[in-house]
């Protein structure tokens, strides 16, 4: 009916003027309708921001009221007090003047503060986000200040409005006025200096760190809300808006140069020190906790169930990514500004403040070892070492490694996996098995950070949090535990055990790997200064690990000691792990020898280590060993290059000038005695390939010094000088220890390993004699007791290579008892009269 109507009056224009005057009124009535709405609106907000206003600043109005209204009642009653006392009252233009002026200038101080503000604010804070712009203006020493010079200068309204309104002056007000303006001004000296420090935007590091602290406290066990998700991810999302102010700050410590030293490296230590007490207090924090970032992860598809991969396959997709936590979303943010730390400084060349980079480095990957998260801190050592390989590459190409900058940054980084190791062994006594029992005893499953009292590894921690759960259910539905201690003992200890193997097998494998890589590139680069520093450091890893080996063994007893159910344990073999450390042992002797016929071209700088000497050393080691093992080919090999090493150490030493002639003779039997561990090693050669009749060792050994006295005759005369120089000197000679090692070793092995028999001697009734039973006299001789043994390789040494080649006039040895020529023929007929009395008793 309407709609024919509207029809039939459509055909009339005054039905159309009508509609459109009615819309037009419709309008209007909207429109003012909606202005009216945006006044009350406007009304409303303004309100509010009166009635907050009013309220922030409530007790900085209430209180100078009441001191005002306080000081005028006591006025009356102390004044007979002050003028009997002896205070002058002021008159009323002199309070009313020093009222005034007090009050103006606390005025005055908030101008200027503001004027301070809004300067660094346009000068540094312009392009930083807006969360450190609104550090900056609510920084809490300023905002304190601001809040103090309020409240005082309203009190000096308050005393003005006194007077004027007629009443006498107080002699109360003076002393409170003036106690308050100078602490406002001595004050505003404290809180200039701290606003010129704001010109370093690290200085609010602090403030951003308080907050962060804050977040976590929040999110963890006992706290107010600390189990609702949309509490925990409100924090995330609050450490998240500082991450972002964090970020920008290194990125303008990084581009600022005036920032990038000692201003980056204090910001890098705030940093450290939190991810250290984030490290211990991050694994408190519930697995499933939204305060964990989640990313997507797709599965693999052949470790996926068949029923998945089917229904895949049958509908033409892929296998749906699942939700997995990222516990480490946190350390990866701040770490970064750690790495942007050093590569900043190594780039603008600045090593002290590299170096003290690496320094907090090192403190936080101790302490991810210590909380036995390997993985973690051997990505912070690989990040470490990508960074320092890149400057390395960058230097050398413009000059030589021998730089002793780069070779303290060198030795710093190699150095982290050892303090990895050791860190991690330390923290194992945390994880300790007989600590986890106690834990276990306790039974307080219901208290909601119980579970989280030890620092156990992460895997533990789900387990635990797995239990706990069941244990809840369990004491809800039976009023008590029914679940067996040795059945939880049993499930922790095990993932304890597969953590420590996990960890145990990274440390072995992945850092050998990192080692490796590291001394093979610079080697192959030909950068031995820097190789040696990476070898040393190498060696001494798995020298550490080799010497921990029994407590090692220990805490994993202390695990194995709680296993219930085989089937379920792993079948670790520490036998496997410390079979690979020997091997690295053994091969890094091979790269030591490499290394050190790299050094033998380049001069030492007197600011670096003597990597000559050391590496000559272990080598001298390695050659002892070989030949105590009747290793014939590895003996040979390093001999060769130990040899010659030897005499350029010789060499190098005897260069050095000196003033006085003391000093002189004093540096040259130290020199001597680099040939000296020479000539005893190879007498001790000798002596062992006759006990082992290695006729090939001991042909080799004579032909390599043959060669070198026939390429120049004058050596002999050098060598036997050197030997009767040496013997010249009174006393004990340079390391005199280490050959004494090598003597006591070679005697121990001999007199243990042939075969002694007593026998009588004819002459003498009742007197019997030990025999070595060896056919060759050297070896009986250096096999004799311990307490009759004082021969040393230098001996054989001089009686097999020296005394052979004496003839020429005046070539004599210095100590007669070098030769051991009679002594072997005593000892030959000695030997043959026992075989002869053996004959004639057959």
């Amino acid at each position: 009916m309407i709609i024919e109507l509207k029809q039939r009056f459509s055909q009339y224009k005054f039905f159309w003027k009508i509609q459109r005057r009615y819309r037009l009124i419709k309008f209007e009535v909207a429109k003012r309708y909606y202005q009216l709405r945006e006044f009350a609106v406007k009304v409303s907000s303004m309100r509010a921001f009166i009635f907050n206003m009013f309220k922030n600043s409530l007790p900085y109005f209430v209180l100078p009221m009441l001191i005002a209204f306080l000081t005028q009642a006591m006025e009356e009653p102390l004044r007979p007090w002050f003028v009997n006392k002896g205070w002058v009252v002021l008159r009323d233009t002199d309070y009313s003047t020093l009222v005034a002026t007090v009050t103006s200038i606390s005025g005055l101080f908030i101008g200027l503060y503001y004027t301070a503000i809004t300067s660094i604010s346009g000068a540094i804070y312009s392009k930083l986000p807006q969360s450190l712009r609104q550090l900056l203006f609510n920084e809490s020493l300023g905002k304190n200040y601001l809040k103090y010079l309020v409240f005082f200068t309203f009190l000096g309204i308050l005393f003005l409005t006194q007077y004027v309104l007629g009443y006498r002056v107080n002699p109360l007000n003076v002393p409170i006025i003036t106690i308050l303006a100078g602490f406002a001004v001595f004050a505003f000296y404290q809180l200039g200096v701290r606003v010129l420090s704001l010109f370093e935007p690290t200085k609010l590091s602090n403030e951003i760190f308080i907050n962060i602290h804050k977040s976590v406290k929040n999110v963890l066990p006992g706290n107010k809300n600390w189990k609702v998700g949309e509490f925990q991810k409100h924090e995330r999302n609050i450490v998240q808006y500082w991450l972002e102010s964090i970020d920008a700050l290194a990125e303008l410590s990084t581009t600022e140069k005036h920032l990038s030293g000692k201003v980056f490296l204090k910001f890098v230590n705030e940093i450290t020190h939190f991810l250290c007490w984030y490290e211990y207090n991050k694994d408190k924090i519930p697995r499933s906790s939204e305060w964990f970032k989640s990313k997507l992860e797709h599965p693999n598809w052949y470790k996926s169930t068949d029923t998945v991969t089917t229904l895949a396959f049958q509908f033409s997709h892929t296998l749906q990514p699942t939700m997995v936590r990222d516990y480490r979303w946190l350390e990866n943010e701040l770490s970064k500004v750690l790495l942007s730390c050093l590569e900043t400084n190594l780039n603008a060349d600045k090593y002290e403040f590299a170096d003290g980079t690496l320094t907090n480095i090192k403190t936080y990957v101790e302490t991810i070892s210590k909380k036995g998260d390997i993985t973690w801190a051997l990505s912070v050592i690989e990040l470490t070492a990508n960074i320092v390989a890149k400057h390395i590459n960058v230097i050398c190409k413009k000059s030589s490694d021998q730089n002793e900058n780069l070779t303290g940054i060198c030795d710093a980084v190699a150095a982290l996996p050892t303090n990895c190791f050791l860190a991690f062994k330390q923290g194992l006594d945390q994880r300790h098995g007989s600590r986890i029992k106690d834990f276990v005893k306790k039974r307080e499953w219901r208290r909601s950070n119980f579970i989280y009292e030890i620092p156990l590894s992460e895997n533990t921690i789900k387990k635990l949090e797995w239990l706990s759960e069941r244990l809840m259910f369990e004491y809800q539905i039976e009023k008590k535990y029914i679940t067996p201690d040795w059945y939880i003992l049993d499930e922790v200890c095990r993932e304890e055990e597969l953590s420590f193997t996990k960890n145990l097998d990274l440390i072995t494998n992945e850092v050998g790997k990192l080692y490796k890589g590291w001394v093979g590139n610079l080697i192959a680069a030909k950068r031995f200064w820097l190789a040696s520093t990476c070898i040393i450091r190498e060696k001494e890893f798995w020298s550490k690990f080799s010497y921990q080996r029994p407590e090692l063994d220990e805490y994993l007893n202390s695990l194995l000691a709680h296993k219930n159910d085989e089937n379920q344990w792993s079948d670790f073999d520490l036998n496997i792990i410390f079979g690979i450390v020997e091997g690295r042992l053994t091969t890094i002797q091979d790269i030591n020898e490499v290394v050190l016929k790299g050094l033998l071209p380049y001069n030492r700088p007197v600011n670096f280590p003597d990597y000559h000497g050391l590496l000559l050393h272990s080598l001298g080691e390695s050659v002892f060993q070989a030949l105590i093992n009747n290793e014939t080919e590895k003996a040979e090999k390093q001999y060769r290059t130990y040899f010659w090493v030897s005499f350029y150490k010789f060499s190098e030493l005897i260069s050095e000038k000196y003033k006085h002639a003391w000093q002189s003779e004093n540096q040259l039997r130290i020199a001597s005695t680099a040939l000296i561990d020479l000539f005893d090693l190879t007498g001790y050669g000798l002596v062992l390939s006759k006990f082992n009749k290695n006729k090939r060792l001991e042909l080799f050994i004579g032909r390599v010094w043959e060669h070198y006295f026939n390429e120049d005759l004058g050596r002999f005369g050098q060598v036997l000088a050197t030997v009767n120089y040496f013997d010249s000197f009174h006393g004990l000679g340079n390391r005199w220890d280490h050959r004494f090692n090598w003597k006591n070793t070679i005697n121990l092995k001999l007199s243990s390993e042939i075969e002694t028999k007593e026998i009588s001697i004819s002459t003498r009734y009742f007197h019997t004699e030990q025999i070595k039973l060896h056919d060759d006299p050297v070896v009986r001789l250096f096999a004799c007791k311990p307490r009759d043994f004082n021969r040393e390789g230098v001996d054989f040494f001089a009686t097999e290579v020296i005394v052979p080649k004496l003839g020429a006039e005046g070539e004599r040895l210095v100590n007669i008892r070098r030769d051991l020529t009679n002594d072997i023929l005593r000892e030959k007929e000695k030997y043959s009269t026992y075989i002869k009395g053996l004959s004639d008793a057959e």
